[in-house]
């Protein structure tokens, strides 16, 4: 075996460590490709969410509000589609055995007598 202060022995020390050293980078950087990942926004999720809602003109709900008025329904006709009015179209379905969604829909609208929606 050779001796710790030969110039082999240092030759040969400097040798491993330069491969270990290389080989650990090389292996750290492949790390962290491998667990980098692409980061998703949040407001693009929000985005999507909100671009399914079919939107619907002011005018358009005051005619529903009017209509569901006429057919026994109380609300009032303000032009919103919140809670007051898809209460009024649940009700309005249920009494006229429509299937109850809250919405309006095809068969609910046909039966106000109103022009469907685009």
């Amino acid at each position: 075996m050779a001796r710790l202060g030969s110039k082999k022995m240092w030759a040969m020390v400097m040798a491993t460590v330069f491969v270990l050293s290389t080989v650990g980078f090389a292996w750290a950087a492949d790390q962290t490709q491998a667990t980098d990942k692409p980061k998703v926004e949040k407001k693009a999720v929000k985005a999507s969410k909100t671009a399914k809602k079919a939107s619907v003109s002011k005018a358009w709900v005051k005619q529903l509000q009017e209509a569901l008025n006429k057919n026994g329904q109380k609300v009032k006709v303000d032009g919103v589609l919140g809670k007051e009015t898809r209460a009024a179209i649940k009700a309005y379905q249920k009494a006229n055995n429509l299937k109850v969604t809250g919405r309006a829909d095809k068969a609910t609208q046909e039966k106000l007598g109103l022009k469907m929606m685009k």
